[in-house]
């Protein structure tokens, strides 16, 4: 009798990090999008440091894993992935990255190009990249390793439980309360399942250039600084309006932004002078005839 008593007491204390480890839609930071039903997406690197993330989805009407998978991405700054497929209807998860550092920026080896939503499109990756940026995630594969694709039609850290997709992300309909889930495995053994996750940290502010949380004319220095350049990756340093230039109209982005409670000592906003304004505009526009390779006359 003491044995299965002592048993019990074991498999008792063996359960309890599985529920401490638990996680659901409460614990989610960041949510994308409107409406009454919510799904989750777990992303998991199975990278050392790189602990797997969570993001929350709300919709009306019908969605799909890949509305899911887009609709974080463009709403999240900090993650990127390379897709396959029509550009207009992509099938296929080749990488995914994530700015680690919150530096705004994230580059490829490859030299992949992103764009303002944060994905880029290539061939299979048989020979696979790696991130430019050494403090930044990113996995890819193909044939070596992939992303295996997982849904959940309840908490799979809770009373739900992963299971394979047999469909791709474009064919999948999403239901309330629903999860999506994708797992780096690598090499390929068709049995991992994505861990619990953390939650994704959410949106940085428009205009926080220095990326401190907050709007403060330390911002405004970090745009008078990079004014006139370019940036690796759109929505980079002080690229406000992911045009992939820092000009006029990131300040304006910041200017927006700046509530007054977080305005500087003594209300005073920094402001460009008048002719800092001309000289800002007259640069825009030089910038831009060398970009679109226009011709310019004085």
């Amino acid at each position: 009798m003491n044995r299965w008593v002592h048993i019990a007491l074991l498999l008792l204390c063996v359960a309890q990090p599985l529920r401490a480890s638990s996680f659901g839609f409460d614990d989610i930071d960041f949510w994308v999008g409107e409406g009454a039903n919510r799904a989750a997406l777990v992303i998991d690197w199975r990278a050392e440091g790189a602990e797997p993330l969570a993001w929350g989805f709300r919709w009306d009407g019908v969605a799909t894993g890949r509305d899911l998978l887009l609709g974080v991405v463009a709403a999240d700054p900090r993650l990127f992935v390379k897709l396959g497929g029509a550009v207009d209807a992509p099938t296929l998860l080749f990488g995914v990255g994530y700015d680690t550092d919150n530096d705004g920026a994230f580059a490829l080896q490859d030299e992949t190009a992103f764009d303002e939503r944060g994905v880029g499109f290539g061939p299979a990756p048989f020979l696979t990249t790696t991130s430019a940026e050494g403090a930044d995630r990113y996995q890819e594969g193909w044939d070596k390793g992939y992303w295996r694709y997982a849904t959940a039609a309840a908490d799979p850290y809770d009373d739900g439980a992963w299971q394979e997709s047999h469909i791709g992300m474009g064919s999948r309909t999403l239901s309330d309360g629903g999860w999506d889930g994708w797992v780096f495995e690598s090499p390929i053994s068709y049995t991992l399942q994505p861990n619990p996750p953390t939650a994704a940290p959410a949106p940085l502010l428009p205009g926080d250039y220095n990326r401190d949380g907050a709007l403060d004319a330390a911002d405004y220095t970090v745009w008078r600084d990079a004014l006139g350049q370019s940036v690796a990756t759109p929505g980079a340093g002080a690229d406000g309006d992911h045009s992939g230039v820092v000009d006029i109209h990131d300040y304006a982005v910041w200017r927006g932004a700046l509530a007054p409670p977080s305005a500087p000592a003594g209300g005073a906003v920094p402001e460009p002078s008048s002719l800092g304004l001309l000289l800002i505009l007259f640069a825009a526009w030089r910038l831009r005839c060398f970009n679109t390779l226009e011709r310019c006359t004085s």
